[in-house]
């Protein structure tokens, strides 16, 4: 019995510390991109200023999973507020009117 116990007792621990750890995205989390057109021009720099989510860290793989982050579209930034307007009204890119976050 108290090898059973002992087992059972190890088990168990072992399950408890192999199990992903869950985290919040922090509040400070931006999400930067980079696109280039046709190679003839720089490339845009932008990021989304708002999204939030949780992500769980695997010590024993040490990698990311179960990862689920919500994007508000509306937080677009491009340094250039005309271009902005364009990504967020245009159906083609965003089309914040109907689409308002990302997940």
């Amino acid at each position: 019995m108290r090898n059973l116990l002992i087992v059972l007792s190890f088990s168990i621990a072992t399950t408890l510390l192999a199990s992903a750890e869950q985290f919040k995205v922090p509040a400070t989390t931006k999400l930067g991109f980079s696109i280039m057109k046709f190679k003839i021009q720089d490339a845009v720099q932008g990021k989304f200023g708002a999204l939030n989510g949780t992500y769980k860290f695997d010590a024993a793989t040490n990698k990311l999973v179960d990862i689920n982050v919500t994007i508000d579209v509306n937080s677009i930034d491009t340094s250039d507020e005309k271009r902005d307007g364009h990504l967020k009204t245009d159906p083609d890119f965003f089309n914040t009117a109907k689409i308002k976050d990302w997940r």
